[in-house]
């Protein structure tokens, strides 16, 4: 089923007023394929275009089941491409009660090549339950997925107003393949950036959601604009990936107007393979309000946990700017279970208004005997890092804040590691670094003394710092307030229990102590959130940053990350899409379209 206007030769057509392609059923059952598009590449629609499947029982397909609105530039006569516009809006929404497929599921929007639609882009895929038997994977806006779901603004394409995109299922979401929902709008090969007048949103809902490799990103990058907000969010009860799940808002020398923010509420949160939930903002970039990543989650497990907020990328290039706050929320009730690395990190942190990074509650249990762990929290410049009732268990922990005025504050909890323990916040500047105990909390540390290193360490009154059995601390600082009895200034009421050393701030260990492990790239290298099937093995976060490209240990020993070295999906440059089969057999004046259909959707 379709409407086209594409321009085959002769010149595109043009529609005066609104195309509209609806469709209502009780129940729609095909044997093969299932393909609905309204399509005016290298042509003209005036007014709405717009593509509506309601169904008030199951659509079911047994092979591809493909959905799309197209305004791509197209001359299938040869010679200069043809503009394509949509004078209004582009409205995609299937809803049914249940979406399957015995092949892949594709919905999507494409302006891709400079297309224009002058409205809003909305794509809504709905239903009880939304599954595909399909195990389809490869480069996401290559190949084919298992599920999909996009909004394809890149490479010059421009949008008006909102393009929102949301998959909702009150029940499942299940693909056993690779599935991607985003909205594409960076500079693809350098080809021109995408733009987008208001907001960009990629909204995700569903009871049980389970997939093989996940992808939920805005690519912004090159050069790209969002005018106002962009806006990641997956609400599910259990997020089960068999495999790597990135979450990303990628605005490497991009404009975004308003907020960029990342927010996940699953009750599992669980992966196989890698987490990555990242906000990159370096090479000016500009974020134009603030900058939020936010997990709500009762447990959650993976092979390994990276979650960033990235406005520098210690590359030569200059940092990004947030105007308002720079945040990382991690909210876990119940216990977080990470077989490798888990790292938490804002780069560049002096170039928000202010930055935070919060633990609130959990266990957090990294690495095991067989593979030794890390949890690592950093900041290279000024914020404020919170602990508050969080139990830490790994053969190393490390945090730290290095800017001036940063603060690293724990309230409640335990910290424990088998190897060393650093809590820093050296900087001398300004007010300089505190580490400031809130709350009583245990540290200890097996093999080597617990490093506490600040220009101001501070036990507020009636708190107790115990340092377990079998362990000492060695406590760096210039202005030590608590007891006297501790080694303090008595300034405060609070205490040290146990061995502790109090020495002055400058004759600390590095951060990274006893050095910055650099690892050996292993011959199968690390699938990181990227298109190729790789396996990484790396023992800890600074070997996990050494593997990347251009990493070196900094001045204070810890092993920075390089632009070329953050994982990147191959979806940032790609060759021209292949669409489902279902659209390589579109007709249009007799012609055959397939090969022409796919300039439609490359990212």
């Amino acid at each position: 089923l379709g409407i086209t206007t594409r321009n085959d030769g002769a010149g595109g057509g043009i529609i005066g007023g609104e195309a509209m392609v609806s469709v209502f059923a009780n129940s729609i059952s095909v044997g093969g394929e299932l393909s609905d598009y309204v399509a005016t590449n290298g042509g003209q629609i005036s007014g709405t275009a717009s593509l509506f499947y309601n169904v008030t029982g199951d659509i079911h397909s047994g092979a591809d089941t493909a959905f799309a609105i197209q305004a791509v530039p197209l001359n299938n006569g040869g010679g200069a491409l043809t503009p394509a516009i949509i004078g209004s809006d582009a409205l995609l929404s299937v809803n049914a009660g249940n979406i399957t497929s015995d092949g892949p599921i594709l919905a999507y929007t494409s302006l891709y090549g400079g297309g224009q639609i002058d409205g809003n882009v909305i794509v809504i895929l709905e239903g009880n339950n939304i599954t595909t038997a399909s195990s389809a994977s490869g480069i996401p806006g290559t190949d084919t997925m298992a599920l999909e779901a996009a909004i394809y603004s890149n490479v010059n394409g421009k949008i008006g107003k909102d393009a929102v995109l949301a998959v909702i299922a009150s029940q499942n979401i299940s693909a056993p393949g690779e599935t991607v929902f985003w909205i594409p709008n960076g500079n693809y090969q350098s080809l021109g950036p995408g733009s987008i007048g208001g907001n960009a949103e990629v909204d995700i809902s569903a009871s049980n959601i389970l997939t093989g490799h996940l992808l939920n990103q805005i690519l912004n990058y090159g050069g790209a604009s969002i005018g106002g907000n962009a806006l990641i969010s997956l609400d599910a009860t259990s997020l089960s990936v068999n495999g790597d799940f990135d979450a990303r808002i990628d605005n490497t020398a991009g404009t975004i107007g308003g907020d960029a923010a990342i927010t996940i509420n699953a009750a599992g949160l669980a992966a196989t393979g890698a987490q990555f939930l990242q906000l990159l903002n370096s090479n000016s970039g500009r974020i134009g309000g603030s900058a939020t990543i936010d997990v709500t989650t009762t447990n959650l497990s993976a092979d390994q946990l990276f979650v960033a907020i990235l406005n520098s990328q210690n590359d030569g290039n200059p940092s990004g700017t947030v105007t308002s706050n720079a945040a990382i929320n991690f909210n876990v009730s119940g216990t977080a279970t990470i077989a490798a690395d888990a790292t938490f990190q804002i780069n560049g942190s002096d170039s928000a208004a202010s930055s935070t990074i919060n633990f609130n509650g959990g266990t957090y249990n990294i690495g095991s005997p067989a593979r030794p762990g890390v949890f690592e929290g950093f900041m290279d410049g000024s914020g404020t890092m919170t602990f508050t009732n969080v139990t830490i268990n790994a053969d190393t922990v490390k945090t730290g804040i290095f800017g001036a005025n940063g603060t690293l504050r724990i309230g409640g909890g335990s910290i424990s590691a088998n190897t060393l323990l650093h809590l820093y916040a050296p900087s001398i500047i300004g007010r300089g670094g505190i580490i400031d105990f809130v709350s009583d909390v245990t540290l200890s540390s097996s093999a080597t003394a617990a490093v506490i290193a600040a220009n101001t360490v501070t036990i507020e009154n009636g708190i107790v710092v115990t340092i377990a059995p079998s362990t000492s601390a060695n406590v760096y600082a210039n202005v030590r307030n608590y007891s006297a009895r501790s080694g303090g200034n008595g300034n405060t009421t609070g205490t040290f229990v146990g061995a502790v050393t109090t020495q002055p701030l400058s004759g600390q260990p590095p951060f990274d102590s006893p050095s910055a492990r650099l690892a050996a790239k292993q011959s199968q290298l690390g699938r990181l959130g990227g298109g190729m099937n790789r396996t990484i093995h790396v023992t800890d976060s600074s070997q996990l940053g050494s593997l990347l490209e251009n990493a070196s240990p900094g001045r204070d020993g810890k092993v920075r990350i390089a632009s070329a070295a953050v994982p990147r999906t191959a979806s940032v440059g790609k060759a021209p899409a292949q669409a489902p089969r279902a659209f390589d057999r579109h007709r249009s004046v007799a012609t055959n379209v397939g090969p022409k259909m796919l300039a439609s959707r490359s990212p």
